[in-house]
């Protein structure tokens, strides 16, 4: 025990070392992160954030009933909040979409409005995108040129319909005033659809709020990129000492506990620093977390236990990587992919529902995912035994590969 203390004081001191220069990365490393979270939350919050889709209209829009509705559309209804139509030519329709000023355009085909009076209904709208294009932009655009498709054929076919029945019982003189009639039901439907349904608003994933929800993203991220800072306690360590302190006694495992000890506690000291300018902006009412409000005391005394312990979990992971690959460059390399992957796939960078459903299965069920879902339940305050257990899990599995993996190199006496 004498010797394993002295091997884990050895170890912490050259942590100390180091924690100087780690504490500027991470100082710099919060302040970035920090000003990513400030302008996405701006964005999310101001009117600049949300922006409207903006969807060009190519073809024949000559037609006094079509420029109407198109106008009418743009001037009473509430998709003007959301989507602006712009008439223009198809020239200047694809220049502006191939330079990203338009989410689309849709062609209106040449005798749309007789086609429809006539019943006809051959003249279908084209809604034209990218290739491979399927992001919320496209989605949208295709659901809108299908709904006016659709809403001005049945909606026109039905008042020929009207038209041609009315002629047939004599009643010929009534079909202007009964045509008016319709028109002013089909508009009425349409600029007061909005009273046919109520929003409830559920959060951006797990019913966390975009700020509470970044904020847990944000935090397991800053434990991903520690890997990669952390790199000179490894990188300039003796091959020689493990050897010699195997020789007098001190197993691998005994000897990962200790290294693994000190490289923690300086992962445990950068996360807390974080954690306090994450208080600091919560105090200062800078930024209001859910039902904490300013009470950035509160809030992160029931975070802090979450995120250290998604702290030790993510540093018994990078361990073992800089234990399985030692030379410089393909250590922080395989650091660095895992960081990437691992926090595209878990949905650190935007939310993983996005991603279709074997990602997001696959991202939950990696170190990074089941970080995340862990810290996510600290920032609700809805712990659960399903999302602490792979953290625990992981925690264990990492710390006995990496004494695994030293053991075999202590045998085979092989480091490169």
């Amino acid at each position: 025990m004498r010797r394993w203390c002295s091997w884990l004081g050895m170890q912490m001191k050259r942590m100390l070392r180091l924690l100087p220069v780690l504490l500027a990365a991470v100082a710099a490393t919060i302040g970035i992160l920090g000003l990513c979270a400030a302008l996405l939350l701006q964005g999310e919050s101001s009117g600049e954030g949300k922006h409207r889709f903006r969807i060009g209209m190519v073809g024949d829009l000559s037609d006094s009933y079509l420029g109407f509705g198109i106008s009418m559309v743009q001037a009473l209804d509430d998709s003007r909040f959301m989507v602006e139509l712009l008439p223009m030519e198809e020239a200047e329709a694809e220049r502006s979409f191939r330079r990203g000023e338009l989410s689309s355009y849709v062609r209106v085909p040449d005798g749309l409005l007789d086609s429809i009076v006539y019943g006809r209904n051959d003249k279908p709208v084209t809604y034209v995108g990218s290739e491979g294009q399927k992001g919320l932009e496209s989605i949208l655009g295709e659901e809108l040129a299908d709904i006016v498709s659709i809403l001005i054929t049945r909606s026109q076919s039905a008042i020929f319909g009207m038209q041609q029945i009315m002629g047939e019982y004599g009643r010929q003189s009534e079909t202007a005033a009964v045509t008016e009639q319709m028109n002013l039901k089909v508009f009425d439907v349409v600029l007061n659809r909005a009273g046919l349904y109520t929003l409830e608003e559920l959060g951006v994933s797990g019913g966390l709020s975009t700020t509470e929800y970044y904020l847990g993203a944000f935090l397991v991220l800053f434990l991903l990129l520690l890997g990669i800072y952390g790199s000179p306690l490894f990188l300039r360590r003796s091959r020689a000492l493990p050897e010699l302190m195997k020789s007098r006694g001190m197993g691998a495992l005994a000897q990962v506990f200790g290294e693994y000890a000190a490289y923690a506690c300086m992962n445990l000291i950068c996360l807390f620093i974080a954690l306090q300018a994450v208080g600091a902006v919560l105090q200062g009412g800078f930024v209001e977390i859910g039902e904490w409000g300013p009470q950035g005391t509160d809030f992160l005394r029931e975070l802090y236990g979450t995120a250290f312990s998604a702290a030790l979990m993510l540093s018994a992971l990078q361990f073992w990587l800089y234990e399985l690959v030692t030379d410089a460059a393909g250590s922080l390399m395989t650091q660095f992919v895992c960081a990437v992957s691992m926090a595209y796939l878990g949905g650190l960078f935007y939310p993983a529902d996005f991603l279709p459903k074997t990602m997001r299965t696959v991202g939950r069920i990696l170190p990074a995912g089941a970080a995340f879902g862990y810290v996510q339940g600290g920032i609700s305050g809805e712990m659960s035994l399903k999302t602490a257990a792979p953290v625990f899990l992981y925690l264990i599995l990492f710390l006995g590969l990496s004494g695994l993996t030293r053991g075999l190199r202590l045998e085979r006496g092989r480091w490169g």
